[in-house]
């Protein structure tokens, strides 16, 4: 379901806890923020503190366990991938070589 023609005004994330697939414990607990329209995040910590977790979860790759992520007032899940796709962008730090000989 697409919740707005294009997100303008607002990112908010409200005491959220996430965890891996198929995990019980939290990799990140109790995270709170709200982000107007040109905004930015950053997201420092040790090395496994959970930054690509959260990321993971906030761009919808990953449910709640506790909390909402919302976009434009609608939560994160109730974006269709495409339309959420258009507007939010996710590099991964895992690598994966590309070949190009056939």
């Amino acid at each position: 379901m697409n919740a707005a023609a294009s997100p303008a005004a607002s990112s908010r994330c409200k005491a959220c806890s996430f965890a891996a697939p198929g995990g019980d414990k939290p990799i990140v607990s109790n995270v709170s923020f709200a982000l107007k329209a040109g905004m930015g995040l950053a997201l420092l910590g040790a090395s496994a503190s959970g930054k690509t977790s959260l990321v993971k979860a906030l761009v919808g790759i990953w449910p709640s366990q506790q909390g909402i992520v919302r976009l434009d007032g609608a939560a994160i899940d109730q974006w269709c991938n495409e339309d959420l796709g258009r507007y939010v962008g996710y590099l991964p730090q895992d690598r994966r070589r590309c070949s190009t000989e056939r």
